[in-house]
């Protein structure tokens, strides 16, 4: 799908090295009060390109289950790739969703989460080290429900994807409902209106 913005993470150690990288290659601050508040990303944009520069990643209530996403992030990260690993990769795209629940999930965070599993999360990939992560994180539940849906409604294949089989329906009717209620396809309900 076409981007929507750029978001980087770098360890907590190099963030201000960061910050004034990006200043110095001619990006613009554009960080609002409560961006800086809060503390989680500062903003910036280079050539109307959206960049969010994050300090750390997860958004959860549970503080214990945000730190362990953020510390497989971190761990994750290398110097020779600025690409994350498939589970890390993943997790970020089901932590996006669960982000987006209290307000404009879209069918868009939906696709890019099923995509990732129809390329990347096979039985194979589940078993061997995605599901502990997920379970880590608190995301195991989520994982099976969204994908469980996206083969209920989505058109995604069961082949070799039965570790969400036991996914609850009604959870999965709940999700799919909530999405074509309150989700978008990228742009904001003010812009589609007044198209």
């Amino acid at each position: 799908r076409t981007m929507g913005d750029i978001d980087l993470l770098v360890k907590p150690k190099d963030y201000e090295y960061a910050v004034d990288c990006l200043l110095n290659l001619g990006c613009i601050e554009t960080s609002s009060k409560s961006d800086l508040i809060m503390g989680r990303h500062r903003c910036f944009d280079y050539n109307e390109v959206s960049i969010e520069l994050h300090y750390y990643f997860s958004f959860f209530d549970d503080i214990k289950k945000a730190n362990e996403l953020d510390e497989l992030l971190y761990n994750a990260i290398s110097s020779n790739n600025s690409e994350l690993p498939d589970d890390e990769n993943g997790l970020v795209l089901l932590s996006h969703i669960g982000q987006h629940l209290k307000g404009g999930l879209g069918l868009r965070h939906i696709i890019d989460w099923m995509m990732f599993v129809h390329t990347c999360l096979d039985d194979t990939a589940w078993h061997s080290s995605f599901s502990e992560k997920a379970q880590k994180c608190g995301l195991e539940t989520l994982a099976k429900t969204t994908t469980k849906m996206c083969q209920m409604y989505l058109g995604l294949k069961n082949d070799n994807l039965t570790w969400c089989e036991n996914a609850n329906a009604e959870l999965c009717d709940s999700l799919m409902l909530h999405v074509l209620e309150c989700g978008n396809l990228g742009k904001s309900r003010n812009i589609l209106q007044s198209s």
